[in-house]
């Protein structure tokens, strides 16, 4: 995605465009691993040594308040990904890797005098690769 594109997204969710925001949330446009903050900064702060932790840390924060992000707790830990429907989490209790897979949202759930504002799918177990090593072990 280009950096214009980027600004953007910001831009619609009433987020002032400044040159770290839009530096971060392009990283998180092209990452699809699912990366925690001490991530983000680590691999960030080695191309753009003006980035700091705070700077990440309230971003992310603002990015998830404006429905931009959607934050994943593993452990003690929160990792982030771009904010889209349709679609769940395989978490590997092993290896804490985070899998997407896609959801069939089309079905309609009713709850008489709820409103569903966010759905949430999560999976936890063992993944294929991990369960491989533990057969060789």
């Amino acid at each position: 995605m280009k950096m214009e594109d980027v600004k953007q997204v910001l831009k619609k969710h009433d987020i002032q465009p400044t040159n770290q925001r839009v530096i971060i949330l392009n990283y998180l446009m092209n990452n699809y691993d699912h990366p925690s903050c001490d991530k983000i900064y680590d691999e960030l702060s080695a191309i753009y040594p003006i980035m700091n932790r705070a700077t990440i840390y309230n971003s992310l924060n603002l990015f998830v308040e404006k429905g931009i992000l959607s934050p994943i707790y593993l452990n003690d830990k929160c990792r982030y990904e771009i904010k889209k429907p349709g679609h769940g989490h395989f978490i590997c209790q092993e290896c804490q890797k985070i899998t997407d897979f896609s959801v069939n949202l089309n079905n309609s759930y009713s709850l008489d005098g709820y409103e569903v504002l966010n759905t949430d799918i999560t999976f936890r177990g063992i993944c294929p690769l991990c369960l491989e090593k533990k057969k060789e072990e």
